[in-house]
């Protein structure tokens, strides 16, 4: 089925990518520091919504926000740590120019396209009289209302410039790098890009991101570099917090 994919791919000459820079242990340990990130990003949200709940809501929009920043930060340190251990340098990690950066726009294309489709697909299905309400939320940001200006600048820090860089040295740079060579690379595409979507915790955005997160991937791969999905993933989150923050405008 997967013949013309062959498990140790010949693309790395092509992207200059060495194949298996990471061991089945820095996986398993990528995901698990993950996992454990999350199980304590929810402990710290409850209790921090239960004092809110008692004071004022809105008081608890800068810590939630510094937690969204920390979390993300999170992602780099584990890969960078990961990396110091197997003694991988920056380059080995897809940090370098990519060979050619019309990868960069096709990534950022096709990460619209995937999104505006997803939505077309829920309007047809709506059309036919199933309730989609609750998959036409999109990702929301961790405020309420009347956000205050500290809140948007980390906010903005978080999802503009710290997000896209962990974000694609973690699930590009660790996980699916991780995954190639050890299985079909469809399947690493496929697997990366759920462990993606899946890590944003919301069904709303599971699709699209994991659509998302294969376009990326094979950007990633094929350029040689994870410039080429920061530069797209920086572009889209961008303009989607230019949207919410425009939203609070009166």
């Amino acid at each position: 089925m997967f013949a013309e994919w062959p498990i140790e791919t010949s693309r790395a000459d092509h992207c200059a990518l060495e194949p298996r820079v990471w061991t089945v242990f820095d996986l398993v340990v990528g995901l698990a520091i993950l996992a454990l990130g999350f199980v304590s990003l929810i402990a710290i949200q409850v209790l921090l919504v239960g004092l809110g709940a008692s004071t004022n809501p809105n008081a608890i929009d800068v810590p939630r926000a510094l937690l969204s920043l920390a979390f993300e930060a999170l992602l780099a340190v584990v890969a960078w740590l990961l990396a110091v251990r197997r003694g991988l340098s920056l380059r080995a990690l897809g940090l370098r120019l990519p060979r050619r950066w019309g990868f960069l726009p096709v990534a950022l294309v096709g990460a619209y396209l995937a999104l505006v489709a997803y939505h077309l697909l829920l309007q047809l299905i709506a059309r036919l009289g199933v309730d989609t309400s609750g998959l036409m939320e999109g990702n929301t940001l961790p405020v309420g209302d009347g956000v205050s200006l500290a809140t948007w600048i980390v906010l903005g820090i978080a999802v503009v410039v710290v997000a896209p860089f962990a974000e694609e040295l973690f699930f590009r740079g660790l996980i699916f790098r991780a995954l190639v060579g050890r299985v079909p690379l469809p399947v690493a595409y496929a697997v990366s890009g759920l462990v993606f979507a899946g890590f944003h915790l919301n069904v709303a955005v599971l699709v699209p991101f994991a659509l998302i997160g294969v376009i990326f991937a094979w950007a990633f791969w094929n350029s040689g570099s994870l410039w080429t999905t920061i530069g797209a993933h920086a572009a889209v989150n961008g303009l989607s917090f230019a949207f919410a923050v425009a939203g609070t405008v009166p």
